[in-house]
């Protein structure tokens, strides 16, 4: 078994926007990576909102609900 670590994707900057959500460029991040763990057989996900928020953005096939685990 492999186990890899993942930190989320770039944020908006906090002056920005206080909550930092994913800027376009950690969408694109998170969608290259959702591909290179759909090929990897899965993962499993924080329950914190933005590992959430990206594993939604995943093909279903690479993050189905049993996935979205307490880490």
């Amino acid at each position: 078994m492999n186990l890899y670590l993942v930190v989320h994707g770039t944020a908006v900057p906090v002056e920005k926007d206080p909550e930092q959500p994913l800027s376009e460029a950690g969408i694109a991040e998170s969608s290259r990576l959702a591909r290179m763990l759909r090929a990897l057989g899965g993962s499993r996900v924080s329950p914190r909102p933005r590992p959430r928020l990206v594993a939604g953005r995943a093909p279903r096939s690479s993050c189905p609900p049993s996935c979205l685990v307490d880490a």
